[in-house]
């Protein structure tokens, strides 16, 4: 038996049901799968729409452009997130762990990529790794420097941070600012 047989029987015992429930079926075995097939996948996908608009409708947001005039709110970033106040544990699950594709451009503006996955270290004035933790090769360097600071201010007493420019952010820079401690006479060994 060919496809053709195969399929034709498919759509006779399909017009046959459709007799059945009295349906007009002259035309029906030349286009019974596609419509039928189409259908589904139709709702299918109309379900899911209309699920993520119900989901934005119960926030408040509506799709497109804002109307003149309307100003809408923005969801906070990592940082802004991070400096708000959530725990050591909550930040480490929030970065992005998965391996993917990096990319910046060189001092000379060319783009240079790596695949894998970014170590982010802090180390002490000799160059001894204090804390370390392991993200995806397209996390930014500023989106692991709350955490590394918390991590390492759990474990060493630190005097100052010395940060490159990547790491400019007011959030960075309060955050690390209350995780730096004067040191007391004990720590000096006065």
């Amino acid at each position: 038996m060919d496809i053709f047989t195969g399929v034709r029987r498919v759509l006779e015992v399909a017009a046959a049901g459709a007799r059945a429930r009295g349906a007009d079926c002259e035309k029906l075995p030349g286009r019974a799968g596609g419509p039928f097939v189409e259908g589904l996948d139709r709702h299918r996908v109309q379900g899911k729409a209309r699920q993520e608009g119900l989901a934005r409708k119960a926030q408040g947001q509506r799709r497109g452009w804002p109307k003149r005039g309307e100003a809408r709110a923005k969801p906070p970033t990592r940082i802004e997130r991070q400096a708000a106040g959530m725990g050591l544990d909550e930040m480490l699950r929030d970065l992005p762990k998965p391996c993917d594709v990096g990319t910046k451009k060189n001092s000379k503006g060319y783009k240079e990529s790596w695949t894998g996955y970014k170590l982010h270290l802090d180390v002490a004035d000799g160059g001894i790794p204090v804390s370390a933790i392991l993200t995806s090769a397209s996390t930014h360097d500023s989106l692991a420097a709350i955490p590394l600071s918390a991590l390492s201010a759990g474990r060493v007493v630190n005097l100052y941070d010395v940060m490159d420019s990547a790491y400019d952010v007011p959030q960075i820079r309060e955050a690390t600012s209350c995780c730096a401690s004067s040191p007391s006479p004990a720590d000096l060994g006065d």
